[in-house]
């Protein structure tokens, strides 16, 4: 697997992670989804630290990030296969689907030579952190009970909105994998 490649495990995980935590509840799918992520993520994050992509410490911070939500997510993702079952899990899930968006968004737009595609990659990880943000206080507030009465809608949407972020990751993944550098920069 080489860095021009990594980001279609990244795309396709980002899709199947987030789909599968947010929406259809199915952990066994959800761990396959985190799992392609972080294999994505850490051929990106060596490949930037060796100097093989662009954007250097920043892009491998960014993977890095993208890294620890997956194995947040795939953690949470075992621990629902094994039967252990908590309301908290919800958040977990919505925790680590923001920093997989987030970190991959900013890895690959540190990595895009193209100032134009480094500029979406900002704003689809500025998108999602909001996003993510915002569905987390109403998933907070849900399950605490405390909320108005319209805020289980108001989750609904928001998983909405945070899986168009996951599609227009994938889609600025695999769009960008074929700009990234795959050459030694000079010393």
């Amino acid at each position: 697997m080489n860095p021009r490649t990594a980001p279609l495990l990244l795309a396709v995980g980002v899709v199947l992670g987030s789909a599968f935590t947010l929406y259809a509840g199915v952990p066994a799918a959800a761990l396959g989804g985190w799992l392609l992520v972080l294999a994505g993520a850490t051929i990106l994050a060596k490949a930037a630290d060796e100097g093989l992509t662009g954007g250097g410490a920043e892009a491998r911070d960014g993977f890095r990030l993208a890294q620890t939500g997956s194995v947040l997510g795939g953690a949470t993702s075992a621990l629902l296969i094994g039967g252990v079952d908590h309301p908290s899990f919800a958040v977990l899930g919505v925790v680590a689907t923001g920093l997989v968006l987030r970190g991959a968004a900013a890895g690959l737009a540190a990595a895009t030579p193209e100032a134009w595609r480094s500029a979406a990659g900002s704003r689809i990880s500025r998108f999602a952190l909001v996003a993510v943000l915002l569905l987390g206080l109403a998933v907070v507030l849900d399950l605490a009970g405390s909320g108005p009465s319209w805020t289980p809608d108001v989750v609904l949407v928001l998983r909405g909105v945070v899986m168009a972020a996951a599609a227009w990751l994938a889609a600025y993944a695999v769009a960008t994998r074929t700009t990234l550098q795959t050459t030694r920069l000079p010393a």
